[in-house]
């Protein structure tokens, strides 16, 4: 009889270890199901890592893009083997833009093939290494010894043949002369000078006497 018992006791036992065996593996396999799960949902970026932020810094660079200098300095010789200097208080030369050099306070001087000399001055200007144009802006000032003194808002001269074209308002005192104009065009070295648009001409002669022209 206790016989009897006792195998019904093991067999209780058994079936009781089974169960719980069972179950651990049964949770086991949820936990594994769930980690494949959570990691299919990471990888698919429903629980991406957020986004790394930007760095924000107070450091801040002035004109990034382009090479300042206290001073500038340009020289070279036309197409007559002539030389010129441009000079300026503060020069930079973009990057992007590699022939250019932007000028502050420009002050030039060129020599004519008679051997007069051109000297040149304004506030701004920028010259073009590969096209050897200079543009220049702001209290433009052209002197040729006592031959003549022009002064305009805006000029282009082409250094290579030193001509000269500017669109702008010129006025320009000449021996003898005094000349305003919408427009002024210098060619031929320096030897041609066209005025257009609006021509007005002041002449004084060694009586004091003077006319002006339309």
């Amino acid at each position: 009889m206790s016989s009897l018992i006792e195998q019904k006791q093991n067999r209780s036992i058994k079936a009781q270890r089974r169960a719980s065996l069972s179950g651990l593996v049964g949770g086991a396999a949820v936990l594994v199901a769930l980690g494949v799960f959570g990691t299919f949902i990471w990888q698919a970026g429903v629980l991406a890592p957020p986004a790394p932020q930007d760095v924000k810094t107070d450091d801040v660079v002035a004109k990034p893009d382009q090479i300042t200098a206290s001073t500038a300095s340009i020289s070279g010789r036309d197409k007559n083997d002539r030389p010129y200097t441009i000079n300026a208080v503060t020069g930079e030369q973009d990057k992007t833009i590699e022939t250019l050099v932007l000028m502050n306070t420009v002050t030039g001087a060129f020599e004519r093939p008679s051997g007069a000399k051109l000297d040149i001055a304004s506030k701004t200007g920028q010259y073009d290494h590969k096209s050897k144009a200079l543009e220049l802006s702001g209290d433009v000032v052209f002197t040729e010894g006592t031959r003549f003194k022009a002064t305009m808002d805006k000029a282009a001269i082409n250094t290579n043949d030193q001509s000269l074209v500017s669109k702008s308002p010129v006025k320009v005192d000449m021996q003898g002369a005094m000349i305003e104009a919408a427009s002024l065009t210098v060619t031929d070295n320096g030897t041609r000078i066209l005025f257009k648009g609006g021509v007005k001409a002041k002449f004084t002669t060694r009586n004091t006497t003077t006319g002006e022209t339309p």
